[in-house]
């Protein structure tokens, strides 16, 4: 059986990831085949986030390989970065990681091993028309956030290809900027770098100056208030130097770029209105521009 045949294919820019080579070098000849460009061949985890911000694919197939934690966690930096559907393949039924596939933002899966080129065909041979679903952007506020950024981060300053910090590395980074601002951390008693985190973080989800976190919420911190704003004014300028943005920052750089650019906004007031409208801890409100 052949796939779908229509006089309109769209010929699609195609990222696929597996851990195993060999069922990557299968789907790439079934995706090559069918007309299509592989544009990316990608096993390791760390790799595909990056590859994925820079090539920006039309559709991104993933392989289910050898450990699901793996593909779940390529699914998860593809997915972080892509403005495209993600779709799963898999070598044989296994319903629970569908499940957790599709917690995690995929579009769609393909199940039948006996017939992968028809398989992969019925999902990339589509009408232009019904490709138009992966315009439609479905996920966090963070995940919005990501993705008008990904076009516009140019506007405020930053490369489209920046990198964004998990919690662990804003943590390591804080602390270098602590050693940046020349605090002597054991003669001052100075907060390690976890709770000077979670201030500026608190700041940034509450729409709060920091020196009124300080004061409210760690009182006993309040005569280093100057040394903490000045670590939190080192983090915000040295991350647009090096291009790396944190979680927080996804919401508050298109804050940033909508009310400092307009025109952006106006393109899409529907995306823009979703990216910029929740409540608590989505609330971001405070606005950082790194001086």
């Amino acid at each position: 059986m052949q796939p779908p045949a229509s006089d309109e294919i769209e010929h699609l820019r195609v990222l696929i990831a597996n851990e195993r080579k060999d069922r990557l070098a299968l789907v790439a000849a079934v995706v090559v085949g069918l007309g299509h460009e592989v544009i990316a061949r990608e096993i390791d985890v760390e790799d595909v986030g990056p590859v994925t911000a820079r090539e920006r694919p039309d559709v991104a197939l993933v392989g289910l390989g050898d450990s699901s934690a793996h593909a779940l966690d390529l699914i998860d930096r593809i997915v972080r970065e892509a403005s495209c559907p993600v779709i799963v393949l898999l070598h044989a039924r296994d319903p629970e990681f569908v499940k957790q596939a599709s917690r995690r933002g995929v579009f769609a899966h393909i199940n039948d091993p006996r017939q992968p080129n028809y398989a992969v065909g019925y999902k990339l041979n589509l009408p232009p028309e019904y490709l138009l679903i992966h315009r439609v952007w479905g996920g966090t506020f963070h995940r919005i956030a990501n993705l008008i950024l990904r076009r516009h981060a140019v506007s405020i300053g930053f490369e489209s290809n920046y990198s964004i910090l998990d919690s662990e590395d804003a943590r390591d980074f804080i602390n270098v900027c602590i050693d940046d601002a020349a605090i002597d951390t054991k003669k001052k008693r100075f907060p390690k770098a976890e709770i000077v985190q979670s201030i500026i973080s608190y700041a940034n989800n509450t729409d709060q100056p920091v020196d009124e976190v300080i004061i409210t919420k760690y009182p006993y911190f309040e005569m280093l208030t100057e040394q903490i704003k000045r670590v939190d004014h080192i983090y915000q300028s040295r991350k647009q130097e090096r291009n790396v943005m944190d979680y927080d920052d996804l919401l508050l750089q298109v804050k940033r770029l909508l009310i400092e650019k307009p025109d952006i906004a106006a393109v899409d007031p529907e995306k823009s209105a979703s990216a910029t409208t929740s409540g608590g801890h989505s609330g971001c409100a405070r606005t950082v521009t790194p001086g």
